[in-house]
């Protein structure tokens, strides 16, 4: 799914209720009301009204106020009463809401039954190609119809509307679908806001990265696949939550010098790489994918050594500043949006796979940790990956937040951080270790994809002893040693070497990509201001037309406006793009 930790419809489909043997044949009987219009009995139960079947769904539909943008799912059509008035009324809705306005009908069943005499009755209606029809075991169709649309831009919401009372025997089925369907338009909403914010800059982080692959001869650098399990080792990767502290408690003693021993692969997100080497613990790799200015205090503390010897997993979207302080370098993608350009760094070669956009950078450590295993049978452990934190605290102790708390510490103003939970967004939660903490709306939907995406991995721990419960295998810091030492700890696949050989081919490829980009913005640049005069201009084809097979498959220059889920040639628009090539 296209949104960070979007969960799609498909995703832990529930299992329909087994249909009984009995009861299962459809009876249709006419009602009792004026032009006897049909009733179904169907499981001991009316769907319908006997006395007026079309009346609940005729009122369902006058009663709703539709909007342009909307997604209808109708749950359980049956005899398709009311489908020509709601189209009607959609059509109504869309006109009043102007040229762009648009409007989608859909229907789901659970039960087979139903599903039959509903796909029969659509069929003479009215419209009824308008109509798009899904069963149970279509959930893969419904979710990239949802897809399509929604990526479009054009849709804001789903309203569903029960037709018959089919729906009361899967009610818990109907509920999830709809739910998770509007949670797909909310994430892609929640995605839109951050990139009209965030677009250009990581668009231009890209291209500032991709040019400093193998130009710097003192460093090294490759892509992620080359690193896919490469590593046997055990692996713990650290977050920057309040369980890291535990984790490192005097009592854990011979897991820390195990550490410092080298037995594990350890891999910490950005803000955490402090904490650990305050401990005298230099961590085998660091995973970076903020892209602006503040993460950089992250590394105030490094020394030369440090940024010799530690790895850095790079998204190609992160700050290029923290990426030239390396001397090695793994780089990777997220798939921020659906892009094609994107899509044409990967068919060049360049990388093999878009990493899904996890949002938080402790599910990107624990994905590439996963990544470079060597199998499923090398054990990952987790810790500081709290997604909460006590009142008066926000992180481990060492890191960045925490010592700028103690240095603006004053008589009047403590080291204490105690509006972090006691104004709102937060809220509180129960901790793993039954203690009382606090989180907020972001870090608790990062808490639930962590679950989602993670959840059924095997031999992956969490040790950490507080925060919101994972939903992963429990492992104390104390016994770590002792699941570890089921893998071989002195494996030389620890770490990962670069292959110079690699790096010099990427090099090439990058090299053509970005040549082929320069040309072609040199070609949009020229078209736009000189129009049909311009040395560019194809015989054959349109000016606009030109304009768009070339700016289309180019998002990183429009997709940051407000109005860029799509390109467009109207003069507004092609403006803009004209700026942003400068």
């Amino acid at each position: 799914m296209n949104s960070q930790n979007q969960k799609g419809v498909g995703a832990n489909k529930p299992l329909l209720p087994l249909e009984s043997s009995r009861e299962e044949e459809i009876l249709t009987e006419a009602s009792s009301g004026n032009g006897s219009p049909e009733t179904i009995r169907y499981k001991g139960r009316y769907l319908y009204s006997k006395y007026n079947p079309m009346r609940a769904v005729l009122s369902l539909i006058q009663g709703t106020k539709f909007l342009p943008g909307t997604i209808v799912i109708i749950c359980s059509p049956c005899l398709c009463y009311g489908t020509e008035e709601l189209l009607n009324a959609l059509e109504a809705a869309c006109k009043d809401g102007g040229e762009d306005a648009k409007a989608e009908v859909c229907a789901i069943e659970a039960d087979r039954n139903l599903y039959g005499l509903a796909k029969e009755k659509l069929g003479q209606k009215k419209g009824a190609e308008k109509i798009h029809f899904y069963f149970s075991d279509q959930l893969d169709e419904f979710e990239a119809f949802l897809n399509e649309k929604i990526s479009s831009g054009s849709f804001r919401r789903v309203l569903r509307l029960d037709f018959s009372a089919g729906t009361q025997f899967n009610a818990e089925w109907y509920t999830s679908i709809c739910n998770a369907a509007e949670q797909m338009v909310a994430s892609y909403w929640k995605n839109r806001i951050t990139i009209v914010k965030m677009g250009r800059l990581f668009s231009h982080n890209i291209f500032k990265n991709l040019s400093l692959v193998g130009t710097d001869e003192s460093a090294s650098d490759t892509f992620l696949q080359k690193a896919a399990g490469m590593v046997s080792k055990p692996i713990i990767v650290f977050g920057a939550g309040e369980s890291l502290d535990k984790t490192f408690a005097k009592e854990n003693f011979p897991l820390i010098k195990e550490i410092k021993d080298g037995r594990y692969f350890t891999i910490a997100v950005d803000a955490a790489a402090q904490a650990l080497l305050a401990r005298g613990i230099r961590p085998d790799a660091i995973v970076a994918v903020e892209s602006q200015f503040a993460i950089q205090e992250s590394y105030a503390s490094f020394t030369k050594d440090d940024f010799e010897k530690i790895i850095l997993f790079a998204d190609l979207c992160s700050r290029p500043q923290v990426a030239r302080l390396f001397k090695k370098r793994i780089w990777f993608a997220s798939e921020y949006a659906k892009c094609q350009y994107l899509d044409s760094i990967k068919e060049k070669g360049i990388i093999q796979n878009l990493i899904p956009p996890l949002g938080s950078v402790g599910l990107t450590a624990v994905y590439l940790a996963l990544v470079i295993r060597q199998s499923i049978a090398t054990s990952v452990f987790v810790s500081g990956m709290d997604f909460s934190y006590s009142a008066g605290r926000t992180h481990a102790k060492n890191v960045a937040a925490s010592k700028r708390l103690l240095a603006n510490c004053t008589r009047k103003n403590g080291a204490a951080n105690y509006s972090a939970s006691l104004l709102p967004p937060a809220f509180p939660v129960q901790s793993k270790d039954e203690s009382k903490m606090y989180s907020s709306p972001i870090m608790e939907s990062y808490a639930i994809n962590f679950a989602a995406v993670f959840g059924g991995q095997k031999n992956l721990y969490d040790i950490g002893e507080c925060g919101i419960d994972l939903h992963l295998k429990k492992c104390t810091a104390a016994s770590v040693w002792t699941v570890a030492s089921l893998q071989n700890k002195n494996s030389s696949s620890g770490q990962i070497q670069i292959d110079f050989e690699e790096v010099k081919k990427s090099k090439q490829l990058i090299s053509c990509y970005l040549k082929e980009e320069k040309d072609a913005l040199t070609q949009l640049k020229d078209l736009l201001v000189n129009g049909e005069n311009s040395e560019y201009k194809k015989d054959g084809t349109t000016l606009s037309g030109q304009i768009q097979g070339i700016l289309s498959p180019r998002e990183y220059l429009f997709l940051h406006f407000p109005d860029g889920n799509r390109a467009s040639t109207s003069t507004p628009f092609l403006k803009r793009v004209r700026a942003e090539i400068d």
